[in-house]
C-alpha cells in the first residue's frame, strides 16, 4: 500500500525485499524498533533527489507470542525534512552553517545528506567536506537516529566572529584607561 497514492505510482507493486531498504527492514525485524535506510535515491521522485524511508516492524497477539505482522514505512526527502528541521530550529536570521553526515555511511558520495549555509540566497555548491567545514569556530552534535549515526555540524557564517571583534571589545578598555588617566591628572594636581 502506499498513501497519499498521487505522486506515488511508481512504487505500487515495488518489491521491498530487492530493494535499497533491505537491510533497514532486517534490522527493524531483528531489533523490534525503528530502523532507518542508508540514503537512497526515491523511486517515486523522477528528479533524482535522495530519501531515506523509516521502517517500523508492526506485530500482533499470536499463540506463542507475538508475531510479525508486516512494517510500516515512512519515506522522507532528505532535504525537505532537514530543511524543515534546519527552519524550526533555527529560523531566518541564523547565522550559522549547517552540515548533516551520517557516519554511518561506508560510501563517501552519501556521507553528507544536506548543506545550507546561514543566507538563503548563498550558494549551496560546492558543499564543504566535513574537515573544511570544521576550519575555525564549529561545533558538532551526534545523533543516533534508527541505527544510524548521524552527526550535524554548525558554524557561524564567514565573518561573523570579526564582525563580532569590531570597535565594542575596545571600549571597555579605552573607557579604564581615559579613567585611569583622569585619575591620574586628577591626584597630580593635588
Amino acid at each position: 500500500y502506499a498513501y497519499p497514492v498521487a505522486g506515488n505510482e511508481p512504487v505500487l507493486g515495488y518489491n521491498l525485499r530487492s530493494g535499497p531498504t533491505l537491510d533497514a527492514i532486517e534490522r527493524a525485524r531483528a531489533s523490534g524498533q525503528l530502523a532507518l535506510s542508508r540514503q537512497i535515491v526515491l523511486a517515486q521522485d523522477r528528479g533524482h533527489r535522495r530519501g531515506v524511508v523509516m521502517v517500523l516492524p508492526v506485530y500482533r497477539p499470536g499463540p506463542q507470542g507475538d508475531v510479525l505482522a508486516g512494517y510500516v514505512q515512512g519515506v522522507f526527502r532528505l532535504h525537505d525534512m532537514l530543511e524543515a528541521m534546519r527552519t524550526r530550529t533555527w529560523g531566518p536570521g541564523s547565522i550559522l552553517d549547517v552540515l548533516f553526515l551520517d557516519d554511518s555511511e561506508p560510501d563517501a558520495a552519501y556521507r553528507t545528506m544536506y548543506y545550507r549555509p546561514f543566507e538563503d540566497a548563498a550558494p549551496r555548491t560546492p558543499v564543504p567536506g566535513p574537515d573544511e567545514f570544521r576550519q575555525g569556530m564549529s561545533y558538532e552534535m551526534p545523533l543516533p537516529f534508527g541505527g544510524r549515526e548521524w552527526r550535524i555540524l554548525y558554524r557561524p557564517y564567514p565573518g561573523w566572529v570579526s564582525e563580532q571583534l569590531g570597535s565594542a571589545p575596545w571600549f571597555p578598555t579605552i573607557s579604564v584607561l581615559v579613567v585611569a588617566a583622569l585619575v591620574a591628572g586628577f591626584v597630580e594636581v593635588l
